[in-house]
């Protein structure tokens, strides 16, 4: 038996004093399905409905395992309790061939600002407690879901773009983030317009060993500002990359991973030649990057990022892997290298065919 989710509506109830979340999590699904399981890493589940009936269930090691059986179009509601600490944090179906619609609806004391996934569509504020929607319309990969909490205050370095950070951080993200509306403008004319209806950058008060990309939303570590000027600006091209290559185009698996952190490695060396600030080595570091590099320097600049924006409006949305990247590059006149490069390991190199 087979079924997908189309849509997920999370409603969430969290106490940052206690790092309690309360949640309800309604699954639109289609398909068929007599017994089904879901990922849920953490927390106490105290009830399960199935098209509002309630239906037996087991959660252990990371595993929400229902009983129950539905056809056509059906909704899971699961109740759950705990410390979002680890992932994943809320229950959702593992296949990684599938990306699903977002609403949210957050509560949180007053004084405490969210950032989620897609456009926020209201804000209530109340005297105990606040409320923030918001709304991701474009199909996303559960692996690029977040919701940020914090408090926070909005620097705007464009239209539909936005920074959320402490207040006490507010200059130095001015300064940190005043080239990313020109870092968007290369981007969209190298890879296509900009797949989403905004970007935001939340910059948490905690240190982070790296930033985190979602989908609309990257997460820096207040020390990723205290960077020196070169680092910081590559670690902002990077995440930003990331809604081209995973966020819009998802790898299919980790076997494909590449279509997602190669591309984005290559776009922090198409910044440096855009910006006017000289690459720091003769080609990229990351094996991904070289093979895109390579493949660059065999077509030639014209036909490579034809390819590249043909590439993204192709599967934007959608789910790709290294066989589609493969056919298309063959379409554009790439022999067998590109397979060969794929498959053997060391410094890509044009004289292999």
């Amino acid at each position: 038996m087979a079924f997908a989710v189309r849509r997920y509506h999370l409603e969430l109830d969290y106490a940052p004093a206690t790092d309690r979340l309360t949640g309800r999590a309604t699954l639109h699904g289609v398909g068929e399905i007599g017994g089904f399981e879901l990922a849920l890493a953490w927390s106490r589940v105290s009830k399960v409905l199935v098209d509002r009936r309630p239906a037996r269930f087991t959660h252990r090691d990371g595993k929400l395992r229902v009983r129950a059986a539905a056809s056509g179009s059906f909704t899971v509601e699961v109740h759950y309790a705990g410390s979002p600490g680890q992932r994943p944090w809320f229950p959702h179906h593992e296949d990684s061939s599938e990306k699903a619609g977002y609403g949210f609806a957050i509560s949180v004391p007053p004084g405490c600002t969210v950032v989620a996934n897609g456009l926020l569509e209201d804000h209530v504020p109340g005297p105990k407690t606040s409320r923030w929607y918001y709304e991701q319309a474009e199909p996303t990969s559960s692996r690029f879901v977040t919701v940020q909490v914090g408090q926070f205050e909005f620097v705007e370095p464009a239209r539909d773009q936005k920074v959320a950070c402490p207040a006490d951080l507010v200059a130095e993200v001015r300064a940190t983030f005043g080239e990313q509306p020109r870092m968007m403008r290369v981007f969209e004319d190298l890879f296509g317009r900009y797949p989403f209806e905004g970007y935001t950058v939340v910059v948490t008060d905690q240190d982070r060993p790296t930033p985190i990309a979602a989908q609309t939303v990257s997460v820096f570590g207040r020390n990723h500002l205290g960077a020196r000027e070169l680092a910081a600006q590559d670690l902002l091209a990077r995440q930003l990359a990331h809604q081209w290559f995973g966020a819009s185009v998802t790898p299919e698996g980790e076997q494909d991973s590449w279509l997602a952190d190669g591309f984005a490695a290559y776009a922090v060396w198409l910044w440096a030649e855009k910006s006017g600030a000289e690459p720091t080595a003769e080609r990229p570091a990351e094996r991904g990057a070289q093979i895109l590099h390579a493949l660059r320097e065999y077509l030639g600049d014209a036909a490579f990022f034809a390819l590249l924006r043909e590439w993204v409006a192709t599967h934007e949305h959608g789910i790709a892997s290294t066989g589609d990247f493969v056919t298309a590059a063959r379409r554009h006149g790439v022999d067998d290298r590109l397979a060969k490069w794929l498959r053997h390991p060391g410094i890509p190199e044009n004289d292999l065919a």
